[in-house]
């Protein structure tokens, strides 16, 4: 926590970047979910990485759209703190390194701010050779880096498995637009889960909370 706090002040200079939330007041499609959000900004403005993961999945999304720039940043911050206690290789965690030291010096991608096609090429740069890399000369699974640079959520082990409190909502056919939530437009990673995938479908989209490091717009549907 003391790391993450110096690290946020370094970088204070960044915060002006962030959108004001209380202005683009919509953090989920979902009315019920955007209503809980609207009505617990103070509460979500003040929450810990423990508070977030005790929320179910849409929740978390309309609440990382509600989190300040600081906060994204810290919610990062600690799931590295989070991975590096678990029993990796030194090969695996110097690779793991590698992704945060690569977040770390573009913590703008993580502001409200629509990344440009040259932010864009260079994260999905990264992010595939990255994943080439680990799957290459470590042995993992696709699994195991989508889950450490894919999802704010915590893991559960090794093998690429997260936490989750409640199932990606899955539907077959809707009977009312769904909520987006997954990115469409990634050719290598959509990050539905084994046997699914993500659809550029009719649903709701938002600007963030899908993709890598979830910088990455909302604009497909796991099916």
């Amino acid at each position: 926590m003391k790391k993450c706090i110096l690290l946020l002040f370094s970088i204070a200079c960044y915060a002006m970047i962030s959108c004001n939330q209380e202005v683009n007041s919509v953090y989920s499609c979902d009315k019920i979910v955007n209503e809980w959000a609207k009505s617990n900004l103070e509460e979500i403005q003040t929450m810990s990485r423990t508070d977030w993961n005790l929320l179910d999945e849409e929740k978390k999304r309309a609440a990382y759209r509600v989190f300040s720039f600081q906060q994204r940043i810290c919610l990062w911050e600690e799931k590295f703190n989070e991975i590096r206690n678990m029993n990796w290789s030194e090969e695996e965690l110097k690779h793991i390194e590698k992704a945060y030291s690569f977040l770390m010096s573009h913590l703008s991608f993580l502001s409200d701010k629509e990344l440009s096609d040259e932010e864009s090429d260079e994260l999905h740069r990264f992010c595939y050779l990255w994943i080439k890399e680990g799957m290459e000369k470590i042995g993992w699974t696709e699994e195991i880096p989508l889950s450490i640079i894919a999802t704010c959520n915590s893991l559960q082990n090794k093998e690429g498995e997260i936490i989750i409190r409640t199932p990606l909502p899955f539907v077959d056919e809707p009977s009312e637009t769904p909520n987006c939530n997954c990115h469409a437009n990634n050719l290598f990673f959509h990050m539905c889960g084994a046997n699914s995938s993500c659809d550029d479908t009719d649903c709701d989209g938002a600007s963030n909370g899908c993709g890598f490091f979830w910088t990455e717009s909302c604009n497909g549907r796991c099916y």
